[in-house]
């Protein structure tokens, strides 16, 4: 399979799209470095079909077990595969050239192997393969599964894929500015953020997401001096930031410019302008994401960690192995029942997440999870003018908010009175992702050359859904809760009348841009926008009415 690297379009000036692509490469190539360590995991068999069953109770707002989260150790003792499956295929493994460890639900075995190893233990061969930009992609020429000696305790084996840096490979970074940047002229877009999603009454009581983390998941590099650039410039307070690299890939194959990761964090911070810190957890992007969520995740477990999870890295689903996809779930199950929330973009291809290879309608992946928040994009009606109202993020030909009735995950209980055919339907809400609308942010090279850049793209919907649940999460830690888990067995159950305080409802625009049928945004729900704008008072006030002091 191939990858589709994150892409740069012009919208009157540059603006950053999100990721979109798959997570496995393969096929025809030369052979791999013998020595070259690869990321592997191997699911342990284990009761996911329970745990997903768990987390519906955990998640569902007047069911006895609303809010009662798990821990990681309670997850492994009723759901988890068994201790001495997880001895067994450890030791096998280990003979086998594997090095890493069990995940802490007792599950997932997640760590290395080098390429002589693996195709002595899988019996394949393990290619690189020239990408399209030069770059070289490591991975098998077949798919793999767990070889028979161990078929009966581990079900899935996902990895052995990652992007390589090429030789003499050209910089994408923009030209070297000449002299510092001169600060743009402020839009005042967090004072229009705050009223466009209803953080008013939240920030006057004090919610400004303080106490909370978000972890972010990125394939691009950060730049703290971007960061720094932002708020000299406008004065809005941006998060302390905690890099975390989820493998040992070189730098260079994560690029030369920092523009998505800042565009994330600054989306996040706008919304949540008290957030203890936000989390990157830097990956390759040719990995597959059980990977980084196993490592965001690991954090969530510590003391003081992330209870909000983004990511605005997406694949199209149907290039994605199965394999992969049930080891990936498993994780978002796990954050569901330790109450953490994910929140997933939904990606810039419209109604067709698999463009430009496949124009047909589809959905991309985890934005497709059952398991996730998925979030669509708006755009003002007006020009640079939120308080005009908003419609569905279109830049037609080529860009425009993710939003799908096909997917070939099932469609969740939660949406079952939706009336709609079709597996999971995303996106569940929207935010803000029109480049003119958001403007200018720093764009850094890691070399250190910055200039303004107007920049959108729905990388900046789930941070941003993200910041907004974490003032939510602030303002309800006095009931003992300081996380909410999947929020979409709650959003789904109230009210959503056009007078519903939870929801702005997004009635105007589409997102198809190749004439499959779908999506147009209707009065309520529809698979173009979701439920709309959140309210974050109103879902504050929700969340609390149907709290009850109890120990995490």
């Amino acid at each position: 399979m191939t990858m589709i690297r994150a892409r740069w379009m012009t919208l009157g000036v540059c603006a950053a799209i999100a990721l979109a692509g798959c997570s496995a490469s393969g096929g025809k190539g030369s052979p791999a470095a013998s020595d070259l360590q690869l990321p592997v995991a191997f699911g342990l068999v284990r009761d996911q079909a329970g745990l997903a069953q768990q987390v519906q109770l955990l998640s569902t707002p007047g069911s006895p077990s609303f809010a009662q989260w798990m821990t990681p150790a309670d997850i492994a003792a009723a759901y988890g595969a068994s201790a001495a499956d997880a001895q067994a295929a450890l030791s096998t493994l280990n003979a086998a050239g594997f090095t890493g460890e069990l995940d802490p639900t007792g599950s997932v075995l997640i760590g290395t192997m080098s390429v002589a190893d693996a195709q002595a233990f899988f019996g394949i061969d393990i290619t690189q393969t020239p990408s399209d930009n030069g770059e070289l992609v490591a991975g098998p020429a077949k798919p793999i599964s767990p070889p028979a000696s161990i078929s009966s305790i581990v079900s899935q084996v996902a990895g052995l894929t990652a992007l390589l840096p090429a030789a003499g490979a050209s910089s994408t970074a923009p030209a070297p500015a000449s002299a510092p940047p001169t600060c743009p002229t402020s839009k005042g877009l967090a004072t229009s953020l705050r009223d466009t999603y209803g953080l008013a009454d939240l920030q006057r009581a004090g919610n400004v997401g303080k106490g909370v983390r978000i972890a972010l998941l990125e394939v691009a590099p950060t730049s703290q001096q971007a960061l720094d650039l932002y708020q000299s410039c406008f004065k809005d307070p941006v998060a302390p930031i905690s890099v975390n690299m989820v493998d040992s890939s070189p730098a260079s194959v994560f690029g030369d410019v920092a523009q998505e990761s800042t565009l994330d964090i600054i989306s996040a911070s706008l919304m949540a302008p008290g957030l203890a810190g936000i989390d990157v957890y830097q990956f390759n992007p040719y990995s597959p994401l059980v990977f980084p969520f196993a490592a965001a995740l690991a954090g969530t477990y510590t003391p003081g960690g992330a209870q909000i999870i983004s990511t605005s890295v997406g694949f199209c689903e149907t290039t994605i192995a199965q394999q992969a996809i049930d080891l990936t779930e498993w994780m978002l199950l796990s954050a569901a029942a330790t109450g953490v929330t994910v929140v997933a973009s939904s990606g810039d291809t419209g109604s067709s997440a698999c463009a430009p290879g496949s124009t047909d309608q589809a959905a991309q992946y985890p934005s497709s999870s059952p398991n996730v928040l998925s979030v669509g994009g708006t755009q003002s009606t007006t020009t640079g003018d939120l308080a005009a109202g908003q419609q569905v993020w279109n830049a037609s030909p080529s860009n425009a908010g993710g939003g799908s009735t096909i997917s070939i995950l099932p469609q969740p209980t939660y949406q079952s009175s939706l009336g709609i055919s079709g597996g999971r339907i995303t996106p569940d809400v929207s935010f803000l992702s029109s480049p003119d609308d958001f403007g200018p942010i720093p764009v850094c090279t890691t070399s250190g050359s910055c200039q303004f850049t107007v920049v959108g793209g729905t990388s900046a919907t789930a941070p941003g859904v993200a910041g907004g649940l974490a003032s939510v999460l602030q303002s309800l830690s006095d009931t003992s809760h300081a996380r909410i888990g999947l929020p979409n067995w709650a959003l789904y159950t109230v009210p959503t009348t056009a007078a519903s305080p939870h929801f702005t409802d997004i009635t105007v625009g589409t997102n198809d841009l190749y004439e499959v049928g779908c999506c147009t945004a209707a009065t309520g729900f529809d698979p173009a926008s979701g439920w709309g704008s959140l309210q974050f008072s109103a879902i504050a006030d929700f969340y609390r009415s149907k709290l009850t002091v109890t120990s995490p």
